[in-house]
Order: C-alpha cells, then structure tokens, then sequence
C-alpha cells in the first residue's frame, strides 16, 4: 500500500468533497495509483489566503468523467471523517515537515504540498507522514500512527517493540525514564502530580530524534499536564538556559493573564539541582533544539 498526497488547487471554486474523487488529465497517472492506497488531500479555493486539510482517503475504485477536464478520476473513500477541514499554519508545517528543494515554491510546506503534477504520483515518506497524521489526528500519540506500525515492522526484539510503542504512547519506559531523570511525578511547570493528566512529553520531537537512544532518554523528556504539553508540543512555550537555570519563556502570541490562571507563568524555573554535568549536558542539547524552533517561530511572527 502507498501514500499520496492531492491538492485541489486555487483555480477550483469549490471546496472539496469526497463525492468529486480525484481527477486527472490522462491515463497514465491515474493508473498509478492502486486501489486501497491512503491519499492525504489539501486544499486552496480561488480567492483563499490559507491552505486546508482536508483530510485522509482511501482509493476503492476508478472510473471516466468525460463531462469533466480531468476525465480519469479516483473513486474514494473518506477514512478520518474530520468535522470540518484543518486549516493549515504554513510556518508551523515548514518547520515540522523535513526540508525539502524546490525554488518555485516560497516555504516548506507549499515544496512539499502545492504541486498538482504531483498529486498521487509521488509517495509520501514515513517522516512527512508522521507529521500530517499529528495535525490530523490532534494528538501525535494516536495508537494506530504509521509510526507504530513502522516500529512492528522492524527487525527489533518483542521487547525493543514493546518499549518503543509505549514510549511512543508517551507512557511505558519513556515516561519511567523521564521520571527517574527528573526525581519527579509531578508536571515540571504546574507541580500538579495528578498522574492521569500527565504526558511524558518529547523536546526533540519523535520524528526528528536519530535512533531509539533518543526516543528513550530521560533527558529528552519532561513531565508535563496535558494543556501544557499541548503549548510545548507546539513550540509556543519553551525553556531557556540562564543565570538561573532553565527558565519558562512564552511566545508573544500567548496572552500571560491567561496561561497564569492555569499555571504557566513567565520565568517559572526547572528544578535541575539534581542532574549530574553529563545529565544536565544530554538535557541542554535536547533543548538548544527546542529552542532554536521556538525562536523560529517568534521571529516569524
């Protein structure tokens, strides 16, 4: 089975439905594509200043349109069933999506993304994938990610597979690393010890660590209550090394009366007293990589 990508582009007036399936202009590039292929589907109407997506679809059948200026079409299936449409953050998908070339295109996410031409004719990487699915599904934990099955696909031992998913999961063997690394139950920024309400949550995200030596290190983890993994997940929130320690620091586009009421507040520092040098240096590298996103984001506005 192989994934695809789509784009409705701009020159269509009308927002995309699943009845309309997928056209193409000749034979040859619907042929392509094989029936029970995944197809994620973004879309920009005429006039739009934002992209959207759509959501992710099955292909279960093909047939021809000749009323239509894309008479070999894709009969497809909705398999996410969104509510609504996402609409799509270009900087936010540039930065998580890894890099890719293309000098027509002015950010990440369009090189990868607003091709028609390449609509169901190039497959998507496990790595672009693993981003789309967390927008997707709101939660990049999700258990049936493309990412667990990769890891039940590997030549792993039960026991590696095991670790690996519920890490993923943001429980397991992460979770008890970052909590041994930390000498903590409690979130790191509220001290709420409520254990259901806590995630063990990534600083060098899944996606982008190197090996399972990454997925798993304590230092490339803090314990977290869900809103506020929520707001780090995302790069809004980050920690920065200072005269006194690693110190919270918010993005602009957060309103601090607010994420006070919860428990966030500006200048908050980590308790790390207790991390060795070699601790305290594996953490600082994990988070220089957070930060450099966070700072990213904030100078794009």
């Amino acid at each position: 089975m192989a994934t695809y990508f789509a784009y409705h582009a701009k020159e269509n007036k009308e927002v995309y439905s699943v009845e309309m399936g997928y056209g193409f202009p000749n034979m040859i590039k619907v042929n392509k594509v094989n029936l029970g292929d995944k197809v994620y589907i973004f879309q920009k109407i005429h006039g739009w200043e934002h992209f959207e997506l759509c959501g992710r679809f099955e292909a279960t059948g093909k047939y021809t349109d000749t009323t239509s200026d894309r008479p070999y079409r894709l009969r497809l299936k909705d398999d996410s069933k969104l509510s609504e449409p996402i609409r799509i953050d270009e900087d936010e998908w540039s930065d998580a999506l890894p890099e890719r070339v293309n000098k027509l295109k002015r950010n990440n996410f369009q090189k990868h993304f607003c091709q028609q031409n390449e609509s169901c004719q190039r497959e998507l990487t496990r790595d672009v994938i693993d981003v789309i699915e967390r927008y997707l599904r709101g939660n990049i934990v999700d258990s049936t990610s493309d990412d667990l099955l990769d890891i039940t696909s590997t030549d792993l031992s039960e026991t590696e597979k095991h670790q690996l998913i519920k890490s993923r999961l943001g429980q397991g063997k992460f979770k008890s690393n970052v909590k041994n690394f930390w000498n903590s139950e409690c979130c790191a920024v509220t001290l709420c010890g409520i254990s259901e309400l806590l995630i063990a949550s990534h600083i060098k995200a899944w996606s982008k660590c190197e090996n399972s030596d990454e997925r798993l290190d304590g230092a490339n983890g803090l314990l977290l209550c869900s809103h506020v993994d929520k707001l780090f997940d995302s790069h809004l929130i980050t920690f920065k090394k200072m005269a006194s320690g690693y110190t919270l620091v918010l993005s602009p586009k957060l309103n601090a009366r607010e994420l006070s009421a919860m428990g966030i507040d500006s200048g908050y520092s980590l308790n790390h007293s207790h991390l060795t040098f070699e601790q305290e240096q594996r953490f600082s590298q994990y988070m220089s990589h957070h930060n450099e996103i966070f700072d990213k984001r904030k100078a794009l506005g």
